[in-house]
């Protein structure tokens, strides 16, 4: 009788402490509180460009760096094209930003090598997002987590939030990777507003 009541609360002391382990999401949830409590704001994005900024100041700089040749009219005139010369290939990103009530709020990016074919394997989506993470942390720093993809399933993607600015890496398709920047302040105004 002693040995299954001992075997009993080992048994409950093993359910107990597996119901306790935090998820990576409940782990990310946390950080992002506490990089949000901590009223630290990070708004400086790339090219001079920031979050929080007006859209016509971010026409008038685009305007600036077109004259001077380091950018040009992205696919369709919708985006703005800027051609990576830090890359061990040529690549390129492609950038237009989200905005709210006339202020930029959110920074997506597009990556892609500019030979990418199927059949050429030093220009797949798996050697552009090394690439692409060494970019974001020469621009923002280390300190990236690798996360399970929420737009590819059985992917990863990386996850990095300091104060209010969430960077998230990750692939598209075989040829793309994505970059999207927010401010977590501004989201978080706008989903409590739907």
């Amino acid at each position: 009788m002693k040995r299954f009541s001992f075997i009993l609360i080992f048994l409950s002391i093993l359910i107990f402490a597996s119901s306790c382990e935090t998820t990576p999401e409940q782990e990310y949830r946390k950080r992002e509180a506490r990089e949000l409590a901590s009223g630290v704001r990070n708004d400086s994005l790339f090219l001079g460009l920031s979050l929080g900024m007006t859209m016509d100041a971010f026409y008038e700089r685009c305007w600036e760096m077109n004259k001077k040749g380091l950018i040009m009219e992205g696919a369709n005139n919708t985006t703005v094209h800027y051609p990576i010369q830090e890359f061990k290939h040529p690549a390129n990103m492609e950038f237009y930003p989200s905005s709210e009530n006339g202020y930029v709020t959110a920074m997506p990016i597009s990556f892609a090598y500019d030979g990418w074919a199927p059949w050429n394997k030093e220009l797949q989506a798996d050697k552009l997002i090394v690439e692409v993470i060494a970019l974001m942390e020469n621009w923002y720093g280390p300190g990236f987590t690798e996360i399970e993809n929420p737009t590819l399933v059985g992917s990863n993607a990386f996850l990095k939030v300091d104060g209010n600015r969430r960077i998230t890496v990750y692939y598209v398709d075989e040829s793309k990777v994505k970059v999207d920047i927010v401010d977590l302040v501004a989201l978080k105004k706008s989903e409590k507003k739907n």
